[in-house]
């Protein structure tokens, strides 16, 4: 990345803002927005990600404000903050750009995937089913209820009069078998 091309004539002739006022703020804003902007498009190449870059720059600032002591010109800060922004978005690309690569074809291959998945669940589905039916048919309501409904241990004990350690029980003893009678699937 060059910058040679972007040097600025710094504003002497204006005082520094005082930035921890809103108004102060947005005179700094105002002089500089336009030249951070511009080493952020610069740099990146696109100007919606510099418009971004160059607003994530002020809000810091802004949020900064109140214990944020700059040495020397604040045209060097913002210029520094604009640099170290295109140089952090770069490097993040570049690294988004790698993980991508190392994708397989996403597109095609979450259809068959998904395709296997649905497929499997089914078949898994209907086992358990087919399963459940050889359990007491405490067991079978029990798991039933907090696999298909989602009720959690207390209101299936309420729904069932039975007390919260019952149907930890039964529960258990329907997961044990499952797992049991299941282990081909899973």
């Amino acid at each position: 990345m060059k910058y040679g091309n972007l040097l600025f004539k710094m504003e002497e002739s204006s005082p520094l803002p005082d930035i921890k006022t809103a108004e102060g703020f947005q005179r700094l804003y105002d002089l500089y927005w336009k030249k951070v902007y511009t080493i952020c498009e610069a740099g990146t190449h696109n100007s919606e990600e510099a418009k971004d870059l160059t607003q994530s720059i002020f809000l810091s600032l802004w949020q900064k404000r109140n214990h944020l002591t700059i040495e020397g010109p604040v045209e060097n800060y913002l210029f520094k903050a604009a640099k170290y922004q295109v140089i952090n978005y770069c490097r993040n690309r570049k690294i988004k750009q790698y993980h991508h690569s190392q994708l397989p074809d996403t597109e095609q291959s979450n259809g068959l995937h998904y395709a296997e998945n649905t497929i499997f669940m089914r078949q898994l589905e209907k086992e358990v089913h087919k399963q459940l039916v050889l359990v007491s048919s405490q067991c079978r309501e029990v798991f039933l209820l907090q696999a298909e409904q989602g009720l959690s241990l207390k209101e299936i004990a309420g729904t069932k009069n039975l007390s919260v350690k019952t149907v930890q029980y039964h529960l258990s003893n329907a997961k044990k078998y499952l797992r049991k009678k299941l282990s081909a699937f899973l």
